[in-house]
């Protein structure tokens, strides 16, 4: 479990040292008058911490306790270029900061304790104001205006112990495959899970040969090879000749006419009404973009494909599915931060306001995911939006205590206790969770 003497060792100079010389270097803060460069910085990130949807009388209330009496009013003209660019650069600071660590305790999983992580990769997109088309070119949208800027977060996940690596901003329009996160480097012997959107076969070697593991959806357009060397033209129909009984396959093949990586193909035969809704859902995205039916993806509609570079020692196909499917849980956290930290929605049409909000929101939501590490991450059946929900209900405090060490520990005290309290999931709770698939795969057959 993250210790509060791990927290106290970095957050309190990040928001008032590092925070300081950052809001002096770009401009934010020429003398001090009513705000530090920290105490703007702590009120609009512990305010938006508080209270994503805090209007600028709420924000006010905050900056009083950090030592700034001022205005709504006062507050609204703050919000300029110079603003935008401290909030950019110190959320590059504090991301690489707050992800520095062990993470909390590894979860009490034994499927997951196979590997030194698994880490989960995606992206979400913010869409922002046109006035930021150029800082932040978006993919566009079929009205005018519609899509021009927006950004893109792109976050990595560890099941395992709750780490992160630091998350990366790029463009909208930027394609997941190019990203920096892409090819980050992992752990050696972690496990990495990732759709289709990351698929290239120069990444999964890569991560092959540092000694670590993928699990990754297969595209259409991939050719793959038989041990033999016989390029496999009908991949359907030579997978209902390897298919068992239940329609499950399970054979080692070579992926790429000339890379020829060696991987497990695991493949999983679909009932026929969700084969059909494939199906449909190929012929409506095509009529949507004005493109021909691939009758390659049609063909392929039956079939949930799967390659990963894990032994079948180590993980059984049983396993490896359901594993795949807990990458769901990076897609809870970006709802979690768009429900409930409302990282997309904002009060205001002042464009520089706007993007100082998504980076204030942006730096709170991984400051918050740094705090749950002081929760028993162990707990299989956890609650983190609950968690979350009680490092808001205490952040105030914690925001009050900066000043003194001591105060400040008290309230990471209290907090640790809510977070423990909170965490645990109802045990009469009948929705079965992620957890639960694990767990109850990992002592299948």
């Amino acid at each position: 479990m993250e210790s509060i003497d791990e927290v106290l060792a970095i957050v309190p100079t990040l928001f008032t040292e590092t925070a300081e010389t950052v809001a002096r270097a770009t401009g934010v803060i020429h003398r001090q008058r009513q705000f530090s460069g920290a105490s703007l910085v702590q009120t609009l990130i512990f305010g938006w911490l508080e209270h994503p949807d805090a209007t600028l009388a709420q924000l006010t209330q905050l900056a009083a306790l950090r030592g700034a009496v001022v205005t709504p009013q006062a507050l609204e003209q703050r919000f300029t270029p110079a603003l935008v660019t401290c909030l950019e650069r110190f959320l590059a600071v504090a991301v690489t900061t707050l992800a520095d660590g062990g993470g909390g305790d590894p979860v009490d999983i034994p499927l997951l304790h196979r590997f030194t992580g698994v880490w989960l990769l995606d992206s979400t997109t913010i869409s922002l104001p046109t006035a930021w088309a150029a800082r932040w070119p978006g993919c566009g949208g079929r009205r005018p205006g519609e899509g021009t800027a927006a950004l893109k977060v792109t976050a990595q996940l560890d099941l395992l112990r709750g780490r992160f690596a630091p998350p990366e901003l790029s463009a909208g329009r930027l394609q997941d495959r190019a990203s920096a996160g892409q090819h980050a480097a992992l752990p050696r012997g972690s496990l990495r899970l990732s759709d289709l959107g990351y698929f290239t076969l120069t990444v999964l070697r890569q991560i092959d040969a540092a000694g670590s593991f993928f699990l990754t959806r297969v595209p259409v357009n991939v050719v793959v090879v038989t041990l033999a060397g016989e390029r496999i033209a009908d991949l359907p129909r030579w997978l209902a000749r390897q298919a068992t009984v239940d329609g499950a396959v399970d054979v080692p093949v070579l992926l790429g006419a000339a890379e020829r990586l060696p991987v497990r193909l695991l493949a999983e035969r679909v009932p026929d009404p969700i084969a059909a809704a494939r199906r449909r859902r190929i012929r409506q995205v095509a009529k949507k973009k004005g493109a021909m039916v691939s009758q390659a993806a049609l063909a392929r509609a039956d079939w949930t494909l799967f390659v990963t570079n894990v032994p079948a020692e180590r993980l059984r196909m049983a396993e490896a599915l359901c594993l795949y499917r807990a990458r769901w849980q990076i897609e809870l956290l970006f709802k979690r931060w768009k429900q409930d930290g409302q990282l997309a929605t904002w009060r205001s049409a002042n464009p520089h306001r706007i993007l100082a909000e998504v980076y204030a929101k942006l730096i709170a939501l991984i400051l918050q995911h740094r705090l749950l590490w002081l929760s028993d991450w162990s707990l299989p059946r956890k609650s983190l939006r609950r968690a979350s929900q009680a490092i808001r209900d205490h952040i105030r405090a914690i925001a009050a205590a900066f000043d003194e060490l001591t105060i400040l520990r008290q309230a990471l005290v209290q907090l640790t206790r809510c977070l423990r309290a909170a965490t645990t999931i109802d045990p009469s709770r009948q929705r079965r969770s992620t957890a639960d698939a694990l767990l109850a795969v990992a002592m299948g057959p």
